[in-house]
């Protein structure tokens, strides 16, 4: 039988798990509150005294600070404080303050107005908020079958950029359209090369052929390049809840798709398929837990003999979130492909892991390592372990 490494490429573009929906800085803090003060104390300040005279209170000068609003008047447009905020991530003011009159970041290296726990939390965030997350995701997998005499290895990186537009406009509140492509990259796979079975990465199953896997296991070949690509769109709401300790239930549901992009039909499914996908998640400060599923159906080929798709992936995600921007928890996939035998359907991992959020300069970056094992694997060919790690950028939304 022909194992079906391409069930393990799919397995490769996996996400990173959870979602909030925050503003970055609170009312009162930051940008907004800071420049009020800068403004206010400038009204406050005399003038010079009139005709040369320091110190002299004329009956000028009275009425002038009579004329002058206080602090209690001053009104900042809502607008105006959502794009200060938003700014402030960086450390970028609209308003100039006076030098005494500076915020210190709240860490070294930080930003105004965003705490490291913070910035973890939205690079924890399948749906993006209100930044946009460049994620990049390496694996390892160690695979162990039927058809090797040794462990084999399948190295994949998937460039996976979040992009969230929200819909409070055309919706309502808390309304969001997340648009997440994922761009695979094979830089090495272990592939068996058998010329008498069809052997296709994914595709329906192949019939059993006498005398196969060989004494001491298939030949096997090396192969890199670009896989199929991978693009789901979702529309859902974030909303802010108080149980828990606090933070953000979030639903979404929409389409993905998988188009046959790979540079060798041996790294990809020649099949352009669609399905159903959502992501159901509870966003604490304290936790995280959700799940975000993805399910294809091949509906297209780019050639005749290509085998059918019938694929689920679920991405499970479960963080505990400490101070200073530490996480520990996992992002397993599990994953079944049901064009398969029976015995070779299943891969279920189990993953933990360590992840840190740090700013560089002002952009905050996270940071992840994770070992996955799978007890439930394919019997031919499958993956026995992985070792997975993260660098995702947070940068403000275009739009």
């Amino acid at each position: 039988m022909t194992p079906r490494i391409g069930a393990l490429l799919l397995i490769g573009g996996s996400a990173l798990a959870g979602a909030v929906q925050a503003d970055g800085v609170a009312p009162g803090d930051g940008g907004g509150d800071a420049a009020a003060r800068a403004l206010t104390k400038s009204w406050k300040t005399p003038p010079p005294a009139l005709g040369g005279q320091p110190g002299r209170v004329t009956e000028e000068r009275v009425g002038q600070q009579q004329d002058l609003p206080d602090r209690a008047t001053l009104q900042i447009d809502p607008a105006r404080q959502t794009q200060l905020r938003k700014l402030d991530l960086f450390g970028t003011q609209l308003a100039a303050k006076p030098a005494g009159d500076q915020q210190a970041p709240a860490e070294e290296g930080g930003a105004v107005g965003l705490s490291v726990e913070e910035a973890a939390r939205q690079s924890s965030n399948p749906l993006g908020g209100n930044f946009w997350i460049l994620l990049n995701q390496f694996d390892n997998y160690f695979l162990e079958g039927d058809i090797s005499s040794r462990t084999r290895h399948l190295n994949t990186w998937a460039f996976q950029p979040v992009i969230p537009i929200p819909l409070t406009e055309t919706l309502g509140e808390n309304w969001i359209w997340v648009n997440r492509p994922t761009f695979p990259t094979i830089m090495n796979a272990s592939i068996p090369d058998v010329g008498q079975v069809q052997s296709t990465l994914i595709g329906g199953a192949t019939p059993e052929i006498g005398g196969f896997p060989p004494p001491g296991g298939a030949p096997f070949t090396s192969k890199s390049g670009f896989g199929d690509i991978v693009y789901f769109s979702l529309v859902g709401q974030s909303l802010p809840q108080e149980r828990w300790g606090g933070g953000d239930l979030v639903w979404a549901g929409g389409l993905t798709q998988q188009f046959p992009t790979a540079s060798d039909t041996r790294l990809g499914t020649d099949q352009y398929s669609l399905g159903p996908s959502g992501v159901l998640a509870f966003i604490g400060r304290k936790f995280i837990v959700g799940a975000l599923l993805q399910q294809w159906f091949s509906v297209a080929s780019t050639r005749s003999d290509a085998s059918d798709v019938n694929f689920t992936w679920l991405n499970l995600f479960y963080f505990l979130n400490f101070d200073d921007g530490w996480q520990i928890g996992g992002t397993p996939i599990i994953t079944a492909d049901w064009e398969a035998d029976s015995g070779d359907r299943w891969t279920v991992p189990l993953g933990f892991g360590v992840y840190k959020t740090h700013f560089f300069g002002r952009m905050p970056i996270k940071f992840g390592i994770e070992g996955q094992w799978m007890p439930q694997r394919p019997d031919v060919l499958g993956q026995e372990w992985n070792i997975r790690v993260v660098v995702a950028p947070i940068i403000p939304a275009l739009f």
